[in-house]
C-alpha cells in the first residue's frame, strides 16, 4: 500500500497587497518595457512577476511580444525565455525554462520569494538587451 501525499503548492497569502504594478520602458526608449507586479505581506514580497516585452511587435497577440519573465507560479521562482518566431531555432520549444528558486514548504515560502526578488528585478533591468537578442535570434544569440 502506498500513501499518497499530495506536492506542495505554494499560494500566496490572501491579505497580501499588491505594492507595484506599473511598467518600466527599458533604454533605449522604443526597444522593450518591462511589466512589474507585486504582492507584500508581513513586509516581505510574497508574489511577483516581471515580464519584459518588446515594443515592436504591433497588436500582440497571446504574448507574442513576451521577451522574457520571471515569475513564482508552480511552487518555485522560474524565469522564462521566448523567441520571436515562437520556437527554439533547434528544440522547437516554445520557451525556455530555468529553475531559479523552489518553493518547498509554506513556512520557507514568504524567505524564499523575498530574497529571489532583487536578483530578478535586477537580472531584468540590467540584462534586459541579453534577453532581447536571445528572442530576436531564436535562441542563437546567448551573450
Amino acid at each position: 500500500m502506498s500513501a499518497n501525499v499530495s506536492e506542495f503548492q505554494y499560494v500566496r497569502p490572501d491579505p497580501a497587497e499588491k505594492v507595484l504594478d506599473t511598467t518600466i520602458v527599458l533604454q533605449p526608449e522604443g526597444t522593450c518595457t518591462l511589466h512589474v507586479v507585486a504582492w507584500s505581506y508581513r513586509g516581505k514580497i510574497v508574489d511577483f512577476a516581471f515580464t519584459q516585452m518588446a515594443d515592436e511587435v504591433e497588436n500582440p497577440q497571446g504574448g507574442e511580444d513576451h521577451v522574457a519573465r520571471y515569475d513564482c507560479c508552480h511552487s518555485e521562482v522560474h524565469k522564462h525565455q521566448y523567441y520571436r518566431n515562437g520556437q527554439h531555432f533547434q528544440t522547437g520549444a516554445k520557451e525556455t525554462r530555468t529553475v531559479i528558486a523552489k518553493i518547498e514548504s509554506q513556512e520557507t515560502s514568504w524567505e524564499t520569494i523575498d530574497s529571489e526578488y532583487d536578483h530578478c528585478y535586477d537580472d531584468m533591468t540590467e540584462s534586459w538587451d541579453v534577453n532581447y537578442r536571445r528572442w530576436d535570434s531564436d535562441g542563437r544569440e546567448q551573450n
